[in-house]
């Protein structure tokens, strides 16, 4: 009788730790595998899997396409989880071009992080495919651009969207979604700076400020501000300190009719 467990093909999941990429892999598998970020605990980890199960295949998180070396090494068939939409795949796809082509593409060329992002740009075509959070009938165009390439790019999936369903700490999904629902149709601004986008104070008054002003509906995912690193709550769902402490006297009285604000994760 054939042991069903050990013929099963299996696909490892390597997520990254940024609450935005993190979220949306995990509820893509519900299942996720954690690797200490570093090349022999990494290989150690896929020899242990490549023994046990019939590893086939890896999908990575974009930022750890930079093991995707190790991965050929034991013949598995890396793919990468997009968390974000198919128009920015494009900019990364045509990024090295622009990279050429201009002399301040989108940022600073001495940029480390820039330097960094390019890195994984050239990369990105080497994966045997990618899986999108979005899909078609948001993004039509772009993923018909991507689908119909003939520049040599991998196989684009949209599998989105892909939102957080369980309980999660601090996170009420369903109030956004309920507020949302109130509002006219069209008339809401989404405010937020990812999972690694800090504001300094100054930054954050001057925001609160401008919305204020604008009279315009906004939903807002708010975060301490902090003046020591740019990606300071990169890792965290909620602030390490209540944002809302930092927000000018009286500003959520005042916008209360119009705004929301979301102090943790929004789906």
């Amino acid at each position: 009788m054939v042991n069903t467990e050990e013929t099963s093909l299996h696909v490892a999941i390597v997520p990254t730790p940024g609450m935005g990429h993190l979220i949306p892999l995990v509820e893509f598998a519900k299942i996720s595998l954690s690797l200490v970020r570093s090349l022999f605990a990494l290989k150690t980890s896929l020899k242990v899997l490549v023994k046990s199960t019939r590893l086939v295949a890896l999908v990575v998180d974009l930022f750890g396409i930079e093991e995707i070396d190790v991965f050929k090494e034991f013949g598995l068939k890396p793919y990468i989880f997009f968390p974000t939409t198919a128009m920015v795949l494009q900019l990364l796809f045509h990024l090295p071009k622009l990279d050429q082509m201009f002399s301040y593409p989108v940022q600073n060329k001495k940029d480390v992080g820039y330097q960094g992002v390019l890195e994984l740009c050239r990369r990105c075509p080497l994966v045997a495919g990618i899986m999108v959070n979005s899909f078609i009938d948001l993004e039509e165009d772009a993923f018909k651009a991507l689908i119909e390439s003939e520049c040599g790019l991998p196989l684009v999936y949209p599998i989105g969207p892909l939102i957080q369903t369980g309980s999660f700490i601090g996170a009420d999904g369903s109030n956004c979604l309920r507020w949302l629902d109130g509002q006219p149709n069209g008339s809401a601004m989404y405010v937020c700076f990812r999972s690694s986008g800090t504001l300094s104070y100054e930054q954050l008054i001057e925001l609160a400020f401008g919305l204020e002003m604008s009279g315009q509906r906004f939903m807002w995912v708010v975060k301490s501000p902090s003046k020591k690193a740019r990606n300071a709550n990169y890792f965290c769902v909620e602030s390490v300190q209540d944002p809302l402490q930092f927000l000018p006297d009286g500003f959520l009285e005042r916008t209360k009719r119009v705004g929301l604000m979301v102090t943790s994760w929004a789906p």
